[in-house]
């Protein structure tokens, strides 16, 4: 069974994914179509859902997720390298709530001195 890759993501947050087309042997497969992208989401309760939505560069090799419920993401990207044969590849994308702030977070302080270097 081949393992699939998982990602995090955090309600709100954005992220980009890249597909690379290249063989087990690390030269590029010649794509042929520009790559589809699909998803499948889910709910944390396994129902279906709306958990966020993709938008796919013009070549079709990167997407953004925007993250806008917290469920699991399964996303298959599928391209066409040759006449009659299809490279796809599937991966998660796990969104969560976003971390609670913890209390008493340090913070920045800003203090004034005589001129003198700023290099370190």
């Amino acid at each position: 069974m081949l393992e699939t890759e998982e990602f995090t993501q955090h309600v709100g947050a954005k992220r980009i994914y890249h597909v690379d087309h290249a063989h087990l042997d690390g030269s590029d497969l010649p794509v042929v179509t520009k790559p589809t992208w699909s998803l499948v989401q889910q709910y944390p309760d396994g129902s279906a859902g709306a958990i966020g939505a993709i938008e796919t560069s013009p070549d079709g090799f990167i997407a953004r997720f925007t993250a806008e419920h917290a469920g699991t993401v399964t996303v298959t990207v599928a391209a066409e390298v040759a006449p009659r044969t299809t490279a796809t590849k599937t991966f998660t994308i796990r969104v969560l709530p976003q971390p609670p702030v913890a209390a008493g977070s340090s913070t920045l302080q800003v203090s004034q001195h005589r001129n003198g270097p700023i290099h370190h």
